[in-house]
């Protein structure tokens, strides 16, 4: 197993992924196994170099929920780990999971394809989950993050 370096949240307890070389970790979490995907970091990774957005780690109790917020204050994607079975699907574990926003008449395109559910925790109007699990692809992630990104970009403000 490969362990990579972790560093402090905001809140100075719990631990967020900081390194980007590894294709999948295992750490301990809530009591059960948890994959790390590299798909998590390179999102991450990409949301830094693309808009300068640094996650923000929002919860004590979920220390690795990261949210990518907008200059303007909205969010426009959260990485959270969640066990299969809250996602309804048949495995048993903890994965990473993207929840961004998608565009309504995009969203039967993206449902149609493998790793991507309903949004979890969010309006399934507006937003979509992909799973981190590499059940996706990163090319479709990073569209639909580059798209939620935009569209908070081109809103007028009061508008």
């Amino acid at each position: 197993k490969l362990f990579l370096p972790l560093r402090r949240n905001i809140f100075g307890s719990g631990l967020s992924l900081s390194a980007a070389g590894a294709k999948i970790v295992y750490i301990k979490s809530r009591g059960a196994k948890t994959m790390l995907s590299s798909q998590r970091q390179q999102i991450l990774d990409f949301a830094s170099s693309n808009y300068g957005t640094e996650a923000e780690y929002l919860w004590r109790d979920c220390p690795r929920y990261a949210v990518l917020r907008h200059p303007r204050g909205k969010w426009y994607g959260v990485i959270m780990d969640v066990p299969y079975s809250k996602l309804g699907v048949a495995k048993n574990g903890i994965t990473d999971i993207l929840v961004t926003k998608c565009p309504q008449f995009m969203q039967k395109t993206f449902l149609g394809k493998s790793g991507f559910l309903p949004a979890y925790h969010m309006n399934k109007t507006h937003w979509i989950t992909v799973l981190l699990d590499g059940s996706a692809s990163l090319d479709d992630a990073l569209t639909l993050l580059d798209m939620s990104y935009s569209s908070l970009s081109s809103k007028r403000r009061g508008g």
